[in-house]
């Protein structure tokens, strides 16, 4: 008895993640994908080019 049990949620959960897996490999997610990694690397190239920018403080004024 438990062994059928445990083939039929081995089987059920074999299901389920065939088809989350097909709906996350679909097309339109990968599309997705790609453009948040492409904007993500883009902000950390401009992350890296002001970290590596020094800052420079602005001219002080005589005071008056």
């Amino acid at each position: 008895m438990l062994n059928i049990i445990i083939f039929i949620l081995h089987k059920s959960g074999d299901i389920v993640l065939g088809i989350l897996l097909t709906k996350l490999l679909s097309d339109e997610n990968l599309k997705r994908s790609s453009y948040f990694l492409k904007h993500q690397m883009l902000v950390l190239y401009l992350d890296w080019v002001l970290q590596k920018t020094p800052f420079r403080k602005p001219p002080e004024e005589e005071d008056r």
